[in-house]
Parts: C-alpha cells; structure tokens; sequence
C-alpha cells in the first residue's frame, strides 16, 4: 500500500495495527512486544496497536510480555471472549 499510489497521500506516521485474537497477537509483537525466545518482530512503521480479545501467550507471562510493548494500546476483552 505504502509503496502504490495512495501511498504518498498516507501520513505514515499514523500506522496502526489491530487485531482480533491470534491476531491481536500478531499486532502486539509488531507493536514490539518481546516473546522470551523469540526473534523480535518489531515493525518500525506501526505506531500504535489494537488489540481485541487478545489470546494469551502460551508458555509465556503475557503481562510481562505487553510491558514490553513499544508503542500506545488499546485494549478491549471481555470475561466470556
């Protein structure tokens, strides 16, 4: 997208990703969420994240993996998601 048409028309400072589930995930780590080995994913460009009924990091403390998180959240997850 970037690299099209519309792409000189984008703020690119204004990327986000967002994600459902797996997804939210998927957007936490280009966000810079770290997993404990794991090679960091880190998309320079995303410069915030949305992450909807986010599944938890098996194996791994995901509170203690969003707190790597680089970039500005929101979250939204309810008890029966």
């Amino acid at each position: 997208l970037l690299a099209g048409e519309r792409g000189r028309t984008l703020d690119r400072r204004r990327i986000a990703a967002v994600g459902h589930s797996l997804g939210a995930q998927t957007a936490a780590l280009l966000g810079g969420a770290r997993l404990a080995g794991v090679a960091p994913l880190r998309d320079e460009r995303i410069g915030a994240v949305g992450l909807f009924g986010m599944a938890s990091f098996a194996g791994q403390d995901t509170a203690a993996v969003m707190r790597t998180l680089a970039v500005p959240s929101l979250h939204a997850t309810t008890e029966e998601d």
